[in-house]
């Protein structure tokens, strides 16, 4: 995945997060994505971020929203453990 298709995501969730006022998990995608600076410590950062949104804010969250969550936890893991 490319760095604009992991930044299209994002932006699709807090989006959607901001028009339904989805504070919880919009306060970890914001954290983890001001944390990018382009080394693994800002994408372990990111990951966090996505893991706790995952566990936590299930019920708060669309399938949609969770699938895209979900590609994004993989693709972290892909640019932090490779």
């Amino acid at each position: 995945m490319k760095a604009e298709d992991i930044g299209a995501k994002i932006d699709f969730l807090v989006s959607a997060w901001c028009s339904r006022k989805e504070l919880v998990p919009l306060r970890h995608i914001l954290n983890g994505a001001a944390s990018i600076n382009g080394l693994t410590d800002g994408w372990a950062a990111l990951l966090e971020a996505l893991q706790t949104i995952r566990a936590q804010c299930k019920e708060r969250i669309t399938e949609q929203e969770l699938d895209a969550v979900i590609e994004l936890q993989h693709e972290m893991n892909h640019y932090v453990y490779r």
